[in-house]
């Protein structure tokens, strides 16, 4: 879906462009609950069947304050990974505390795809991890 910029604001939150594209501030979200050493989780957030899903960049939170884990991140409608391996928890954290780790470039997800994530613990023990995916949602208005 061309983007077609430049946006016209439309309300608070939305804009749309001269071809009728709106864009909206869009976040989706998992929550894992990893339990043992080299546990191994996966989960699948599905996309909206109108929208396509532009992500802006990437937040994980941890309860053990430290990011013990691995993170591998799919797009399941082109088969395409985000990294070459699974990276270390901490790379999604930026540089200034409490922000998420901004994309050099937007990604887009097509609609009524799928976000695949898996993550593996690295602590032993309890390590409860957020990934928090923030980006426009793009829909024809």
């Amino acid at each position: 879906m061309s983007t077609g910029f430049p946006f016209q604001r439309q309300g608070y939150v939305s804009i749309v462009n001269q071809d009728g594209i709106v864009a909206e501030p869009y976040s989706l979200s998992q929550l894992f609950n990893l339990t043992v050493l080299g546990e191994h989780l996966v989960a699948n957030i599905q996309l909206l069947q109108d929208s396509e899903f532009s992500m802006q960049d990437i937040l994980a939170l941890f309860s053990t304050g430290a990011p013990g884990c691995h993170i591998q991140i799919t797009d399941t409608s082109s088969g395409k990974t985000l990294f070459n391996n699974p990276i270390p928890g901490q790379a999604l954290l930026s540089n200034v505390a409490g922000w998420p780790f901004q994309l050099p470039v937007p990604y887009v997800f097509r609609a009524n795809g799928s976000i695949k994530i898996d993550i593996y613990n690295d602590v032993n023990g309890v390590n409860n991890v957020e990934i928090v995916f923030h980006g426009i949602r793009l829909y024809k208005g």
